[in-house]
């Protein structure tokens, strides 16, 4: 699948994991600075990666996302150096500045990450503007790539949205093992991509189980570029809503998506609720 306008991906193999055979590093790189939402775990205990792009979204804006399997990072003595070492290896890769770069990790708990390993390899990653290579780097447990797409004409302006995300066990309601990296031209103000993406998030991810079990990494990423050319969206009009509804179709296939590869699922069930007084009730 093609990314959408200005967006680059790519993936390498580092030697985080045991698989030589795997590609274990993906980056995702937009050519300008992006407006960027993001929701993270619920649980009380967070990796560093996740600390670190709070830190680092302050200002809601970043250019670039790299991601390692085999590894989440999470409860390490060295924590959040490997994660500032590895945003520093993006940057460097890329020749952007350090805070234009996000971190994900997931994988192994509880182990350092082996930065070493990012900082000596990332080198030999091509960047490209087909998304399945990234999809496949950012795996573990589970058995196939999940990748989700929509365009919605905004003001005659094609918008496209695409997403990839990873998650197949301890999955439950307010997300689970879930990593999520949605990118879109559209242009849209911070304040309104975030309403976006938690509205959605409450409605998609945050209804799938699996297991009962939660995590430590998991977050959904929304990257928004711009360069579609459609009229910056800054209030809830009839364009928002519009973005809103393509969003929702492609987190609620990639929350799907999910739930069908859960490790050991031999059925995938969905429930819809009628003649609930409310939202709340039905949930």
């Amino acid at each position: 699948m093609e990314t959408p306008q200005g967006f680059y991906a790519g993936a390498c193999h580092c030697g985080i994991r045991k698989n030589q055979t795997k590609n274990d590093v993906a980056l995702i790189y937009s050519s300008v600075p992006c407006q960027v939402g993001a929701v993270y775990t619920k649980n009380v205990v967070k990796a560093d990666p996740l600390l670190l792009n709070k830190e680092t979204l302050k200002n809601h804006e970043a250019q670039a996302v790299i991601v390692n399997s085999g590894n989440a990072n999470a409860c390490a003595l060295h924590g959040m150096e490997n994660a500032i070492r590895e945003q520093k290896a993006a940057a460097k890769f890329l020749d952007i500045a350090p805070d234009q770069v996000l971190v994900a990790s997931t994988g192994v708990i509880g182990v350092e990450l082996p930065v070493e390993c990012i900082e000596e390899n990332l080198s030999s990653l091509q960047l490209g503007t087909t998304i399945e290579e990234a999809a496949n780097a950012i795996m573990t447990t589970d058995t196939t790539e999940k990748i989700a797409e929509a365009t919605v004409v905004l003001d005659g302006k094609p918008v496209r949205i695409l997403g990839i995300c990873k998650g197949s066990g301890m999955i439950h309601p307010n997300m689970g093992t879930m990593l999520a990296f949605i990118l879109t031209d559209c242009a849209i103000d911070h304040t309104l991509l975030q309403k976006a993406l938690l509205d959605n998030t409450n409605q998609t991810f945050n209804r799938v189980s699996v297991d009962g079990d939660t995590s430590t990494n998991d977050m959904c990423l929304v990257m928004a570029n711009g360069l579609a050319g459609n009229p910056t969206i800054v209030k809830e009009d009839e364009s928002f809503v519009l973005f809103q509804q393509a969003l929702k179709t492609v987190m609620e296939s990639l929350a799907v998506q999910i739930a069908k590869d859960g490790e050991g699922a031999s059925r995938l069930i969905t429930c819809r609720v009628k003649e609930a007084k409310e939202e709340d009730q039905a949930e």
